[in-house]
């Protein structure tokens, strides 16, 4: 017997309206009407579980595939139909699909990986393209890193071909309730993924540098008060239902005041990492070490130097040309660049929050998972220091490097909410600048986008020409935006960038092996991992199981994010394959938090899609998802308790607090001034030594933002060359120059004529001679 839900509009006025989807609105008064094959309509007023249904904005119901007709319209009133199933199709399916995707992947990268691994660099070969001193930092591995693109792309081409053949054989159209092997089948995969992930988050809880075990416990307390304030929300009497909607109908009224929350809890997280010249001597080692390379990279294009052109950038290529008028305004320094940073960071989380506002509907649903979003984004990276360090202050990875994640998580969600050839087409044009930016987390944001165009593509004719249509404009655009920035380039410099600089520290870390670290045979990465893929495989379930017109705008968001963020997490965590340090892994959190965050929502959404079905039982198969979610949120909270204490900041970043300036910046400025005069070049290779440059009001040609950034032999001979295209008689070199710098100088007759503990000035013999006639 198939159900019918009919509609009916009590009449306001002698005119009905018109029986077509539009005549329904959000916030019309709806009659719900049930109706089988043996009796007429009759109107229910309170409807059972089964037949409560949700209306959308615009009169669709949510998550139909059905079509609206017209019954009867005896009462003045317009009486719709609705026929058809709800769009959570055979869950049961999905989860006993990842059974065998999951056997067959391991055997496969098992078995391929050595088979495809490239030929590791040989010590000669490492020892031909590093300076002297660091082919002994160098570790390859190009074995763990093809199992790792294997373990990627192997599970997403099968779940695409598995879907396809469950498409073929009509296994998504039966209307028969599942076998007992299917619900055994999905039971037993999802009790293995919820048993492997509480393996892992117990051997990290017992190396105790992620979640010390005594934090757990008020952790715990919080989750069972939440657990069981939700359950008591679901049992409690009907008029208390009735206040609680009427309360929240109020809060909806106010979206503006979760934005101010949102606004005021990003503020309060992350001004910790605002740091001005007196303070900066407190920061915390990870801050006080790092900070010179982030910071000469923006100081090297206050001082005229062009990313790709005469600069090599280790972080970023756009952003220190885009700043570059702002700190010209404010002044450039330590107060103005954390400062700056900082702001982009904000604004970065805002637009997070909007994804999520879009994706639930609510800007209230939406900030319950901002603010534990927040809270695991910033976690403290170094457990053994007094001072909190989130991924935040480490600047080189936010925002410098999930900068352009959140933008473009943004552009996903702005154009799966309408998705037009346009709108796709402007939103690639931004990925391109993005990958311009950073390859290591832009080429993953780009390639996010690509895989929520594919499985939701503007319409066409037929899904195969609907993909290569999304393809084509993603590619096209993303080409465009390149090829543009390297025209605005050439016209003005008067050069083309230099490709190869892009790839030039992927080459030294990623091919050559400097700095790695093998990874751990179990850890918290596989839940991680896990976390990404079932993003993906569900995202590519929910397309292929379903027409595109099927799928309504809130869950065409909701799978079209999980796709972008599955994608995004996936190539972003590449940058702890290649350095599995437990400090890396953390700098991944803000992207796992992302899609944890909108499974959760999934999950929950999906259990109130199967309550609302006709067939009963039909959410039980979401009963250990709820509780692997429950339970992930639970080891994380920890995290989200961390309340900041605001005061302290605001103390710390007042005038006077902190201590003393460097003295010493002020002499080495000095002693730039007395050998180079204002407006003249000179090269610095010197930690800050752009950011000298600038105050002592000289030009440094140096292309590298620290001593220390001068890795590959042709990096050293760009560093020559700069010193070739200093004016004759006119070339001075400062700086704490490592070995072999200082053996080729001397080779080439530049003698140390000053120094200042290590920082020491080079000269030519006619340098000399004529700053002495001088």
């Amino acid at each position: 017997m198939h159900r019918r839900f009919a509609f009916a509009r009590p009449p306001t006025s002698s005119t009905s309206a018109p029986a077509t989807s539009a005549g329904i609105r959000a916030r019309s008064r709806i009659a719900v009407v049930g109706r089988d094959n043996r009796e007429g309509p009759h109107l229910v007023a309170q409807p059972p579980r089964a037949h409560r249904v949700r209306l959308t904005r615009g009169g669709v119901l949510d998550g139909s595939k059905g079509e609206l007709e017209k019954v009867r319209g005896d009462t003045g009133g317009t009486w719709l139909s609705l026929t058809g199933r709800t769009s959570v199709k055979h869950p049961r399916l999905f989860w006993a699909t990842l059974l065998p995707i999951a056997v067959a992947s391991f055997l496969a990268v098992w078995r391929l990986a050595r088979v495809l691994a490239p030929r590791a660099a040989t010590t000669e070969d490492i020892a031909r393209a590093f300076v002297p001193g660091w082919e002994q930092e160098c570790a390859p591995e190009p074995v763990e890193q093809m199992a790792y693109l294997l373990a990627v792309a192997v599970p997403v081409a099968l779940m695409c071909a598995a879907t396809a053949l469950l498409r073929r054989l009509r296994a998504f159209d039966r209307d028969r309730g599942d076998p007992l092997w299917l619900a055994a089948a999905a039971v037993l995969a999802q009790l293995l993924l919820v048993g492997c992930a509480a393996h892992a988050l117990a051997y990290e809880s017992g190396r105790a540098w992620v979640v010390p075990p005594p934090t757990l416990v008020p952790a715990q307390t919080v989750t069972v008060l939440c657990v069981g304030g939700w359950l008591g929300l679901r049992w409690q009497p009907l008029s208390w239902k009735t206040r609680w909607a009427s309360a929240r109908r109020l809060l909806s009224r106010w979206p503006g005041l979760a934005w101010l929350v949102a606004t005021g809890w990003s503020l309060a997280r992350l001004v910790e990492g605002v740091f001005t010249d007196h303070t900066v001597a407190e920061a915390p080692p990870l801050v006080d070490v790092h900070l010179p390379f982030q910071m000469g990279e923006f100081a090297a294009a206050v001082n005229g130097r062009v990313p790709l052109v005469d600069f090599r950038s280790q972080y970023e290529n756009l952003l220190p040309v885009l700043l570059r008028p702002v700190f010209i305004l404010t002044g450039f320094d330590v107060t103005t660049f954390t400062g700056a940073l900082v702001a982009l960071s904000v604004i970065g989380f805002l637009l997070i929050y909007r994804v999520f506002v879009r994706v639930t509907g609510s800007p209230w649903v939406g900030l319950l998972l901002y603010v534990p979003w927040v809270g695991v984004s910033l976690a403290n990276m170094e457990t053994d220091s007094s001072i909190r360090t989130s991924t935040f202050m480490y600047y080189a990875v936010g925002p410098l490097r999930y900068w352009g994640l959140f933008i473009l998580a943004y552009g996903t969600a702005w154009y799966l909410a309408a998705p037009r050839l346009r709108r796709l087409a402007a939103v690639s044009c931004v990925a391109g600048l993005v990958l311009l930016n950073n390859l290591d987390f832009g080429v993953p944001a780009a390639a996010g986008l690509w895989w929520a165009a594919v499985l939701f593509p503007p319409p066409g004719q037929s899904r195969i020409s609907q993909a290569l249509r999304a393809s084509s404009v993603v590619a096209g655009s993303v080409v465009l935006a390149v090829a543009t920035y390297w025209l605005v380039v050439r016209s003005t410099c008067g050069t083309w960038p230099h490709a190869g600089a892009l790839i030039e520290y992927q080459r030294a870390f990623v091919f050559l092996g400097l700095f790695m670290l093998a990874m751990p045979d179990v850890g918290l990465h596989w839940v991680m991992y896990a976390t990404f893929m079932i993003a993906v495989l569900y995202a590519v379930f929910v397309r292929f199981s379903e027409s595109a017109a099927a799928v309504s705008r809130e869950r065409r968001l909701s799978t079209g994010m999980l796709a972008y963020g599955g994608v995004a997490g996936l190539g972003s965590a590449a940058y702890y394959v290649g350095r599995s340090h437990p400090a890396v892994l953390v700098t991944l959190f803000a992207a796992w938090a992302f899609v944890a965050a909108l499974l959760t929502h999934r999950v929950f959404a999906d259990v109130r899609t199967a309550e609302q079905s006709s067939r009963e039982g039909g959410h039980s198969v979401y009963a250990i998802p709820v509780a692997a979610v429950l339970g992930l949120w639970c080891w994380l909270l920890p995290f989200v308790l961390e309340v900041p204490n605001v005061r302290a900041q605001v103390v710390r970043l007042l005038p006077g607090h902190g201590g003393l300036v460097d003295l010493r910046t002020e002499k080495l400025v000095s002693l730039v001034k007395e050998y180079v005069h204002q407006g003249k070049p000179a090269v610095i290779l010197y930690p800050n030594g752009h950011w000298l440059a600038i105050q002592a009001a000289v030009q440094n040609l140096s292309p590298f933002a620290h001593p220390d950034s001068v890795l590959l032999r042709t990096q050293l001979d760009s560093v020559f060359d700069s010193i070739e295209r200093l004016p004759r008689h006119h070339r001075f070199v400062f700086g704490s120059l490592t070995g072999p710098v200082a053996e080729r100088l001397s080779r080439e007759g530049f003698v140390r004529v000053d120094t200042n503990e290590d920082f020491a000035v080079w000269t030519d013999s006619g340098s000399r001679t004529a700053a002495t006639a001088r």
